[in-house]
């Protein structure tokens, strides 16, 4: 069974992936860092509850999990509104904005798709997130599997 807080940590990235996608036309590369840092918030809550001992580990894989796809979606809405670069033209799929997000989440940096100046940052958040997100699924599962 959720707790509060976690129903409310998916719930709170929910409704930011329905904001950014009715508002997506009017982003900018603040709104888009202020959208995708408050993602990461929600989805910490879910951490700093097992950390206090009110859900089982693998309660708090399954949400981070959850949260970080729900993330990529929003991540993705937000490089897709702002932009990337495509050898000289502006990514217009989903698809291709998506593939863009998990490759700067999990910092593999192809290089084949560039953030254009006001994604910058943006890109830079994605970053350091994916370490973090990354790094408490690999912290969570061990703990699951050791018992």
């Amino acid at each position: 069974m959720l707790n509060v807080e976690a129903k409310f940590s998916v719930a709170m990235n929910l409704a930011l992936l329905a904001v950014t996608y009715f508002y997506v036309n009017e982003l900018d590369g603040l709104a888009g860092a202020v959208i995708v840092l408050a993602s990461f918030a929600a989805s910490m809550s879910v951490f700093l509850e097992h950390l206090q001992g009110r859900s089982s580990t693998r309660t708090a894989s399954q949400l981070i999990l959850a949260n970080a796809a729900i993330y990529v979606l929003i991540a993705s809405l937000v490089n897709l509104t702002i932009g990337i670069d495509d050898d000289g033209s502006k990514v217009q799929t989903l698809g291709d904005s998506a593939y863009f997000t998990l490759v700067t989440f999990t910092t593999l940096g192809y290089g084949d798709l560039q953030p254009t100046e006001p994604l910058r940052l943006v890109s830079a958040i994605q970053a350091l997130l994916g370490y973090i997100y990354l790094g408490l699924f690999v912290v969570l599962t061990q703990r699951w599997m050791q018992g």
